[in-house]
């Protein structure tokens, strides 16, 4: 192992970058003249890493007075690694994904994956919920292959992985050769992938939201560097500086490079290694073509660059590896930002016109140049958590130079640490993140090795095995055949070893292990000894497999892929650059495939079953054997074939010879239509993150492909369209269960009244997608009417679109119990109620019930009396063991019941019975239908509304049992949400009535003002205090 310098601040006057070239208002701010004593928090460094985190403590904290933060920085603020990068925010969308496989496992692999694509996201969420102006551009990647060989090799790496469904490609393209050049406008390009990222301004960013911050009282302090921490009385810390000495129970070292300095323990876990950036700019800025995506130039398998194009019409250019990399003194180990590297000054010069078609005559030319000091992780994994040995001291650094699609969320996730005091796995960060003292140790250094030159490593080294999760497992007859593969004249033949555990000498080679990153180098290749040696002894917790392995495959947002096995089965149907749609099938691909379109039908083979002839297992409680198991397709199949067995039992209690509508006519859309598959694979994340959160991530991914799609499909395909935009109400639902938005839903309400067909071309339908859209009308009315019963504010208050009513009444009354039995016995019934959450709306916002207010009510309290479900006789079983006629009929009435407490609660005017009185007959209606049948799938709102007015004891305790099992039945946060809300607001009637006993008061009007939909008592008011907005169904 190297010996390195410890005990290094960052330099004084560094090199300016075009970023910081600007005076910004907070550079040499100080919140105050002098340091304050103390503080709750202490934050080191003010790039990305220690800004984001303190946006995330101050803005998640639960309380009124949140903690006092102190943020120091050695120089100007953001003057950092954050100020100096490219501003990229690029997901490893598929290069990482079958190293993380073999280092880590499949699940693991699959949470990193999903993790960096959440940044996009994720950051574009931020700056749009926060204002920020800082230049942020969604676009498309490009990462384009300039060596044949090299080219040749990812392409088969990409169609490895197409076929083995390690990972969700739908958003990745690949080009090859035949039009790479034409899609990318590189010179000689010999092919190029593409998928979606984005690119910002760094530092205004970060300076903007630290602008925010300073109205929340967040201390700022420029030009103070900590010379040391040390340990005082009482179990706080001594942040020690030049300017003074400043105390607090617990820091955060936000110092990415520069970590060592003050912890000497990260000496070999971290290293600053320096890179290279520069600006270009045109002498003819209006003449110069545009570029439209960014970049990755890949010149051969060590040497890369990265371009991110700005609407100026300047480009921001990194890298310049093959200008100085050979000398391993002049970039590794140093935190010299105050010179250039003279090797790289004229690298950048006449850049464009070389590399790309149509830039020869642009001008263009050096603008600047500049260095920036990157945190260099020995294993390529951040540190992130508590400093072991060192209670109350926190780190957040070591992202090696690729910090952008990783900083947000690992911030938020810290800070839940220091906030919550959770451990970080509570944190649901990706497990390799974590910091250890182990990794601190360890006497291995892949990062040292991988900066050696490709061709110095032994090729011999390069065969070798390393362990997953599953290592020391052989399943049963699980030999891999023999292979022949031909590289550059030589052979590489495996006899009978495991094929899931060894990783290829091609690996190397084909890009499997290396990353792709912002700034400034993209890629780094590890050694096979010391990747071996260190992630064996740091990431394997056991020698043997899961017991259930059901529960994997059912938990897991990736396919389970225990061998990398040939399925033959293509993941990329949708190849946007006719790349890949050229091929024949592969030699054990089965032509005649049931599904045409972008799903493949979802197998589990085995080893006996040829792959011509697959066998499906019909539900996830049928567990076949490790040996059996031979799971090969994308996220998002596997997400669907999850749909397909839990979350569709949730939607619907229709089971029998029908079947279940969202299995039987809805998921059988996805098979054409991308929204409606990408809708229902997040339907099924959101739904699998309450067992597994990880999943939630990958939810957000789906959500945002589904709303891509439908930007196009809802202008030509109205069914689909419709059965995606209702899949996104729910989800949206599932996703934020205390906080739902109704963008979903509003998008879902224009469609329809723009786009619901006219009375003619629903005669045209046939007999399938007829009853398909009469259950989509119904679905519609359905959440439309559940969403509107919480909603508040007046522009979120919409009646239900006249096309629906005017097709409700003669189409629909009749002909949907054949589909689902509640929204057929009901169907008349959404209606009314949609008209009271409307009026309860408009009582909410008023001080007092006018003449018109309690007319309407009365109208409407009328017609609730009047609406009768139809008879029992008219309603089929519907393969429920549990299953009356009679459920769908006791549910509807209660729905009805609890409609007039609604109405009764808004608007007490009216005659009517007392609040007891009809939460009585809600209760007994849903108390006559059993626990475990699937119609308590509907009851949310009902036992809702009715059961926080129990007062005794004995029926709150039936109550709370209900809900229980609902819970356990559904599974989704929202119903959690709704339970809270009636234990809170049996908590505020306790106390009131306790406080109303101890006063002298003989009589009290029928409705106290408390009790009524105004009034503080109300669990819509409960609700409102907590600033929630519940889906109550």
């Amino acid at each position: 192992m190297t010996s390195k310098n410890t005990g290094r601040l960052p330099v004084d006057n560094p090199v300016t970058s075009f970023w910081n070239e600007e005076p910004k208002k907070l550079d040499d701010y100080r919140s105050t003249a002098e340091l304050p004593s103390s503080a709750d928090i202490i934050i080191i460094g003010s790039g990305l890493s220690g800004v984001a985190t303190a946006y995330f403590l101050l803005k998640d904290y639960p309380g009124p007075n949140p903690p006092s933060i102190v943020l120091l920085e050695a120089r100007k603020i953001c003057n950092g690694a954050t100020g100096r990068n490219g501003g990229h925010v690029k997901p490893d969308t598929y290069s990482d994904i079958p190293k993380f496989a073999k280092l880590f496992g499949i699940e693991t692999a699959a949470q990193l994956a999903a993790f960096e694509a959440s940044h996009v996201p994720a950051v574009k969420d931020l700056v749009e919920t926060e204002g920020l102006d800082c230049d942020f551009h969604v676009t498309r990647a490009l990462d384009v292959y300039l060596d044949a060989t090299h080219a040749k090799k990812v392409e088969e790496t990409y169609r490895q992985i197409s076929r083995e469904g390690l990972v969700n490609l739908s958003d990745v393209a690949f080009t090859p050769k035949k039009n790479a050049e034409r899609v990318s406008g590189v010179k000689n390009a010999q092919a190029c992938i593409s998928y979606t990222a984005a690119h910002v301004w760094p530092s205004k960013l970060v300076h903007q939201l630290l602008e925010k911050l300073m109205d929340k009282g967040i201390n700022i302090q420029a030009h103070t560097p900590v010379t040391s921490v040390s340990q005082s009385e009482g179990g706080a810390w001594s942040v020690n500086t030049p300017r003074g000495t400043i105390q607090a129970k617990k820091i955060i070292h936000a110092t990415n490079a520069y970590a060592s300095h003050i912890l000497p323990e990260y000496e070999h876990a971290i290293t600053p290694v320096r890179g290279i950036c520069s600006h270009l700019e045109s002498e003819k800025k209006e003449k110069t073509p545009h570029l439209v995506n960014t970049y990755g130039i890949r010149f051969d398998e060590v040497n890369n660059d990265y371009l991110i194009p700005r609407a100026d019409g300047s480009i921001i250019v990194g890298g310049a590896r093959e200008a100085f990399w050979h000398n391993k003194k002049r970039y590794y180990d140093t935190v010299n930002d105050d010179e250039l590297v003279d090797e790289a000054n004229s690298y950048f010069d006449d850049y464009m016109q070389r590399y790309f078609r149509g830039w020869e005559d642009s001008r263009m030319k050096t603008k600047k140049v500049w260095t920036g000091i990157l945190g260099y992780s020995f294993d390529f994994m951040p540190h992130i958590g508590e400093v072991p040995g060192k209670s109350g001291q926190f780190i957040i650094a070591g992202f090696t130079g690729y910090g952008m699609p990783k900083i947000l969320l690992s911030s938020k996730g810290l800070a839940k640490m220091v906030l919550d005091g959770i451990s970080f796995e509570e944190t649901g960060l990706p497990s390799p993140f974590k910091t250890t003292r182990q990794r601190n140790e360890s006497e291995s250094s892949p990062l040292e090795d991988s900066l050696r030159p490709l061709y110095t490593i032994p090729y011999i080294l390069m065969l070798f095995v390393i362990s997953t999760s599953f290592n020391k497992v052989k399943p049963a007859g699980r030999k891999s055949r023999s292979k022949t593969r031909s590289n550059a004249g030589d052979q590489y033949q495996s006899d009978q070893q495991e094929d899931w555990s060894v990783v290829r000498p091609e690996d190397f080679s084909n890009g499997l292990f290396s990353g792709t990153g912002s700034s400034p180098s993209d890629d780094s290749t590890a050694s096979t000894e010391t990747i071996q040696t260190t992630f064996q002894s740091q990431y394997q917790d056991t020698n043997e497999p899961p017991a259930d392995i059901s529960s994997i495959i059912s938990a897991l947002d990736f396919p389970l892929d225990l061998g990398f096995l040939d399925s033959g089965y293509s993941n990329t149907p949708f190849d946007q650059e006719n790349g890949l749609n050229e091929q024949g099938p592969g030699e054990n691909e089965d032509v005649s495939k049931p599904f045409t379109g972008y799903l493949l039908p979802f197998l589990w083979t085995s080893q006996d079953d040829s792959p011509g002839s697959p066998k499906t297992i019909s539900a996830v409680s049928q567990t076949p054997t490790l040996g059996q198991l031979r799971p090969s397709y994308s996220a998002t199949r596997t997400l669907m074939m999850r749909f397909d067995q839990q979350t569709c039992d949730i939607l619907s209690i229709n089971e029998g010879s029908n079947g279940n509508p969202w299995r039987t006519l809805i998921s059988s859309l996805a098979d054409q239509s991308p929204a409606v598959c990408h809708a229902l694979s997040c339907m099924a994340a959101f739904h699998g993150s309450y067992d597994l959160p990880s999943l939630h991530s990958r939810g957000i991914e789906e959500m945002d492909e589904s709303s891509k799609w439908l930007t196009t499909e809802r202008e030509v395909r109205f069914i689909p369209s419709l059965a995606a935009s209702i899949a996104l109400v729910f989800a949206e639902g599932w996703k934020s269960p205390k906080n739902t938005n109704n963008k979903h839903l509003g998008n879902t309400r224009r469609l329809i009244v723009e786009r619901f067909p006219t009375e003619q071309r629903l005669w045209h339908l046939s007999t399938e997608d007829s009853a398909r859209f009469k259950y989509l009308v119904t679905a519609f009315v359905y959440v439309h009417v559940i969403a509107g019963i919480t909603y508040r504010k007046e522009e979120h208050a919409h009646p239900l679109p006249e096309n629906i009513l005017t097709f409700l009444s003669p189409v629909l009354s009749g002909s949907m119990t054949e589909i689902d039995p509640l929204l057929g016995c009901a169907t008349l019934l959404f209606p009314l109620l949609d008209r009271v959450a409307l009026l309860v709306n408009k009582v909410r916002r008023a001080n007092s019930n006018s003449l018109t207010i309690v007319s309407q009510a009365g109208e409407l309290h009328e017609q609730l009396l009047q609406w009768q479900a139809p008879k029992a006789n008219l309603l089929q079983s519907f393969g429920e063991p549990r299953y009356s006629p009679q459920h769908p009929i006791q549910t509807a009435e209660a729905l009805r019941y609890a409609t007039l407490l609604h109405l009764h609660q808004a608007v007490p005017e009216i005659p009517s019975l007392s609040s007891e009185e009809l939460a009585r007959k809600v209760l007994v209606k849903l108390a006559s239908i059993p626990s475990t049948s699937r119609m308590t799938n509907l009851h949310i709102f009902p036992l809702l509304a009715a059961s926080c007015e129990l007062t005794d004891e004995e029926d709150r305790e039936w109550a709370k049992q209900r809900w229980e099992a609902m819970i356990l039945r559904l599974r989704v946060g929202n119903a959690d949400t709704c339970w809270e809300v009636v234990q809170a607001t049996w908590a505020r009637r306790d106390e009131h009535a306790s406080e109303r006993r101890c006063s002298s008061t003989e009589h009290e009007p029928e409705l106290e003002e408390d009790f009524s939909i105004r009034g503080k008592l109300h669990w819509l008011n409960v609700m409102d205090d907590q600033q929630w907005q519940v889906f109550v169904g």
